[in-house]
Parts: C-alpha cells; structure tokens; sequence
C-alpha cells in the first residue's frame, strides 16, 4: 500500500516557519552552526534556500513517519533517493529523535540502527559534526514538534484512492483508515473520501467503456462494466460499525520497534506500509497484551505492583495510573489491552477518562510515580 507524503506531512514554504531565528531553539543551533558552514551548502550557490528548505522538511517529513511507526526498516534506502541532501538531513533525524522527550517507545535501539546506518554510508563524521555543533542544547523537544498534519475534506478528496487502496480493496481501506485517522472525526472523513473516489471511478469507468477487435478469438468483445457496491456497504458498515469508537483501539499501531509490522521502501514520494501480521475476524486487529507494552528495562515486580494499584480503579483513577506510568515503565497502550489485564476497569469510563488526561496534574502523576517507585525499591530488596 502506497501512502502520499501530502497525507502526513505537509512541506513548511518559509524555512522561518522553522524556528531557525528563535536562539533559544535546537533548529537555530542547527542552521546556524551547521548548515551555514557546510561545503554542500555554500552561500553563494544558486537556489541555496530551497535546498535549506528542503533539508528542514525532509528531515521533519522522515522524523513523522519514526514516530508514526518506529522502525528504521527501509529507511535509509527510501531518504537516501528520495531526500534532497541524505548526508546531510540523516543526521539531523538522529539529532531531532533523540531529542525528543515523549516518545511512546524506547528509541535506544531505533538511534543505534540510524547510526549504523549513517556509518555504512559514511556520513557518521556528519552526525559527529553535528552534534558538536549543537552541543550547547540541553534540553528536549515533544513529539508534537513532528505533528502528523490535519487531514481535510479537500486534501482528501484530492488522493488517488484507487491506487492507495489496491483498486478499492477491503483490506486495502481498512489498512489506510486505521494509519490516517487520528480521531473519530477524520475516520469518517477518510471513509467518505474513498466512498466518493470510488464511485467517481466507477462511473468514470463504466462510461467508458469501449468495444474492441480481439484477434484470438477473431471476435468483437465487449468491456465488462463494474460494480463497486460491495465497496459502498463495507465502508457504510464500517463507518456504522466504529463512528461512535474510539479510532485508538483499532490502529494498528504496535508502537514498540520489536513487534511493529510497518516498513519504508523506496517508491517514488510515497512509502509503502507492510501487510500487518495479525489479523483477527472480520478485519478487526487482535488486541495485544498490556506486558507488550512494558518498556525494557521495566522491573519484572512492575506488574504485580499496577495490578495492586488498580484493583477497583474503573475509570478516572485507572487513568490518572496509566497516564502517570506512561513514558516511564510503559509506551500508551490500547484501551483494550488495559481493560483486558486489569478487571476492575471499565471500557467505556477509562477510555473517556484517558480522553481528558490532560485534567491531571503533573503533580497527581508524579504522587503516583513516587509510591510505585517505593513500592519496586521495596519489593526489589525483599527478593534475592
């Protein structure tokens, strides 16, 4: 499945879209530390800002995509044909994802593949380079600097859906809602999109049709007209099916570089998304165990101590310890994972409490994270 870089991520025009004028920013440490003094981008070359500019968006475009899926599979062959400048935009993905402080996954082992990459081509001189050259940043980025972008009725209607869908395929629509959709909103959104693209197909097509000479049979034949109305009710039944959903639950997104199923091939300004490895009855993805989601170094007592901590939390409380877990002994995880391990918990009420986690205070969380850190200390010494 090919999905268009305009559906992700959308190209700044101004490279002071990109911050490069504030000092107290990482990307004004990278263009005037770095970029300005770099032979392959000499001031007096014709067409030197484009080509800034093109480094900042390929660099920001590829580091959408890490955070989307996390895994560097394909990746340094599809930004090597297709950035502007690999030698150059590689190491700023480096720099910018290990930068940044939100990550749902441990990136330890995502950065190490990057930078063996870079060493095989032989551009890790540029990321020591860089990394010099920004030194004097200390603090972290968010995620959000890296923001899949807000998808809209006219950006959508503007995709070659066939193409993107397989030639409007169920599991080829299933596959490309769950990536895009963010939220119930854009769920629809997709849905109707792809509904309209393949009924202007098919009339397209079945107005077109032609007779034509076949020389085999020595016969005039016929092209047969189409019928997309199995594509018509599978999209209405999903879209009755999940409109009241949350889009959460049903993207397939293992969010940890081990298990995920997604990988960058070179194809042209689109990436291609793998067949997913699990697929449950009538298209639904199998819900993966909360312990998938455990971080690596997370302490083998963790478990036993959240298990304890939730017992008749349904919803608001279960939240406030999820949310005050996450980034520290856990990625997000699903809300089915959640309500699966732990009983007391209520779909319905957790789910709409993690919705508005953002009511937690800082404070709340870090209460939290302070009894469960006793709680492993305490345990840690008690077991040989």
């Amino acid at each position: 499945m090919e999905i268009p870089r305009e559906l992700i991520y959308e190209d700044k025009k101004e490279i002071q879209q990109f911050g490069i004028n504030d000092e107290k920013t990482l990307n004004h440490l990278i263009y005037e530390k770095w970029l300005l003094t770099r032979t392959d981008l000499q001031p007096l070359e014709t067409g030197l800002s484009k080509r800034r500019l093109n480094v900042f968006n390929d660099a920001y475009y590829i580091c959408r995509l890490i955070l989307m899926h996390p895994t560097s599979e394909g990746f340094a062959s599809y930004a090597v044909e297709r950035c502007s400048i690999p030698s150059v935009v590689l190491p700023m993905v480096y720099l910018y994802i290990s930068k940044v402080g939100d990550c749902r996954y441990s990136n330890s082992r995502l950065l190490e593949d990057i930078k063996t990459g870079l060493k095989s081509k032989g551009w890790e001189g540029n990321l020591n380079e860089l990394i010099n050259s920004t030194s004097t940043f200390t603090g972290t980025i968010l995620s959000s600097e890296f923001e899949q972008r807000e998808l809209t009725s006219d950006l959508l209607s503007r995709s070659r859906w066939y193409k993107i869908t397989g030639g409007y395929k169920r599991e080829g629509i299933w596959k490309i809602v769950r990536y895009l959709a963010k939220n119930e909103k854009e769920w629809v959104m997709v849905l109707d999109a792809i509904r309209n693209g393949a009924s202007e197909y098919e009339w397209d097509y079945n107005n077109n049709l032609q007779d034509y000479f076949d020389d085999e049979s020595g016969q005039w034949v016929a092209d047969t007209p189409i019928d997309l109305s199995p594509t018509y009710q599978y999209i209405d039944e999903l879209k009755e099916k999940y409109e009241k959903e949350s889009i959460h639950e049903e993207r397939i997104l293992t969010q940890t570089v081990d298990a995920c199923t997604v990988s960058l091939v070179n194809n042209g300004d689109n990436f291609v998304l793998n067949e997913p490895t699990e697929i449950a009855p009538k298209g639904r993805p199998k819900a993966q165990p909360f312990e998938s989601f455990l971080k690596r170094d997370t302490p083998k007592c963790f478990m036993e101590i959240l298990d304890e901590m939730l017992k008749g939390k349904k919803g608001q409380g279960a939240a406030l310890i999820i949310s005050a877990c996450i980034d520290y002994w856990i990625i997000t995880p699903t809300i089915q994972s959640v309500v699966n391990s732990f009983p007391s918990v209520k779909y319905s009420a957790f789910n709409e409490a993690m919705k508005k986690n953002t009511l937690f205070t800082n404070e709340q969380k870090e209460e939290i994270r302070k009894e469960i850190r006793s709680k492993i200390e305490e345990m840690s010494s008690d077991r040989p």
